[in-house]
C-alpha cells in the first residue's frame, strides 16, 4: 500500500474525542446557566434595577389621577383656638401629674423609719398576745433579781418545749427500735451464712 495512501486513524479517535468532549462541557454550562439563580440581595438589586429601566423607558403613560386642589386659604387662627379648646377640655378629665423632689438619704431614712415601726408593731402583737405588761414586768423583775443575787435563772416549761420534749424522746426511741431490728437481722443473717456453711463441709465429707 502507497504512503500517501495510509490514514491515521489514532489522530482521528483523538481528534473525535476531543471534539465530544468540548461539546460536553458546552451542553453542561448552558445547564448550569439555565438552574442557576442569583443571590437574594443581587437578585433583588437587579429587579429594582430593571423597574427603573423600564419606568424611564415608559414614557407615554397617561395618568387618570387628578389631584384636589383647595384655594382658599384657612382661618389658621381659628383653627389653633379649637385645638387649644380640645386640648383644655382632654388635660381637665386626666388628674395632674405632681412633681416630688427626689432624695435618697431621705428614702432610706424613710425605709429604716418604716422597718423600725413593723419590728415594734410586730413584737407588741406578740407581747399583747403571749402575757399581759403586768405579767411580763413581773416576770422582767424576778429575772433581774435572781441575776442580781447570783441565782440560776430557770424558765418555766411551755406547751412547745413540751411538745419539742416529747418530739425528741419520741425520735429517739424510733432510732433504738431500728437500730434493734437492724442488730437482729444482722445476727439472723450471720446464723444462716454458718448453717450454709456447715451443710456445704457435711456434703463434702460425704
Amino acid at each position: 500500500m502507497p504512503a500517501h495512501v495510509t490514514i491515521k486513524l489514532y489522530d482521528e479517535i483523538i481528534n473525535k474525542r476531543e471534539k465530544e468532549r468540548l461539546q460536553n462541557i458546552e451542553r453542561r454550562k448552558a445547564y448550569l446557566m439555565k438552574i442557576s439563580q442569583l443571590p437574594e440581595r443581587m437578585k433583588k438589586a437587579e429587579e429594582e434595577s430593571k423597574n427603573k429601566k423600564r419606568a424611564k423607558d415608559d414614557t407615554n403613560i397617561l395618568y387618570d389621577y387628578v389631584p384636589k386642589i383647595n384655594h382658599e386659604v384657612p382661618d389658621f387662627k381659628k383653627l389653633h383656638e379649637e385645638f387649644e379648646r380640645q386640648l383644655q377640655s382632654k388635660k381637665a378629665v386626666h388628674e395632674k401629674v405632681i412633681p416630688v423632689e427626689f432624695n435618697v438619704t431621705k428614702r432610706e431614712e424613710e425605709k429604716k423609719f418604716r422597718k423600725l415601726n413593723e419590728t415594734v408593731n410586730d413584737f407588741n402583737e406578740r407581747l399583747n398576745k403571749s402575757h399581759s405588761m403586768s405579767n411580763f414586768q413581773k416576770s422582767i423583775n424576778s429575772f433581774n433579781k435572781a441575776k442580781a443575787e447570783g441565782e440560776k435563772v430557770t424558765y418555766k416549761s411551755t406547751k412547745k418545749m413540751e411538745q419539742i420534749k416529747e418530739e425528741r424522746k419520741r425520735e429517739k426511741e424510733e432510732k433504738l427500735k431500728e437500730e434493734k431490728s437492724k442488730k437482729l437481722d444482722e445476727e439472723m443473717r450471720q446464723q444462716k451464712i454458718r448453717e450454709r456453711n456447715e451443710e456445704f463441709k457435711l456434703k463434702m465429707k460425704n
